[in-house]
């Protein structure tokens, strides 16, 4: 992928009121992404990782990234099952033309996409919703001025909890046959 990213938009949108721009433009790219170490686990083992990524072009020419990893063993995916779900769709008309960060935050929490048919787990295209959501807010929060992290304040998805400050992190660590010191 050789387009730049550009850095995150002024505000200036976002405190006039105006609506963002459609989407003009979704190009998808099979990345492979080769891995520092050769993993192998029970089901499969890779040197590489083949990922989707996804560029969202708005009309007034802000551009936004998402990445997703489809693998048939987790999400029951592949880059072909999720280049072709994403291809179905008029994303400019689903997504229209919203007002403001929190309108699209609302508008993706009800993005469905169809189950691919070799997925008996019913993950409903998640690698691909993923990759799709991501850039799409990476895009808009381009044109409204807004961080994507932003989107933790404005979700409402039922059972959500919010705590008023932050609670306490622990960080834990796992030690494999490979590590270098079998101990911490």
């Amino acid at each position: 992928m050789t387009a730049p990213i550009e850095p995150i938009a002024p505000a200036f949108r976002a405190s006039l009121g105006r609506s963002a721009s459609r989407v003009q433009r979704i190009t998808l790219f099979r990345v492979a992404v080769p891995l520092k170490k050769e993993i192998t686990h029970a089901s499969h083992s890779r040197a590489e990782s083949e990922n989707l990524v996804v560029r969202v072009q708005l009309a007034e020419g802000q551009v936004g990234h998402g990445e997703g990893v489809p693998r048939p063993y987790v999400t029951g995916e592949t880059i072909e099952s999720a280049f072709a779900v994403l291809s179905r769709h008029d994303w400019a008309r689903v997504i229209g033309i919203p007002h403001n960060f929190a309108e699209v935050v609302s508008s993706l929490e009800s993005l469905s996409l169809p189950e691919i048919e070799a997925d008996p787990r019913g993950m409903a295209a998640n690698a691909a919703r993923c990759a799709l959501e991501l850039a799409l807010l990476d895009a808009y929060g381009r044109a409204f001025g807004e961080p994507v992290g932003r989107v933790v304040d404005l979700a409402q998805a039922p059972g959500l909890l919010r705590f008023p400050s932050p609670r306490k992190v622990r960080y834990g660590a796992a030690i494999t046959a490979e590590s270098a010191h079998n101990e911490l």
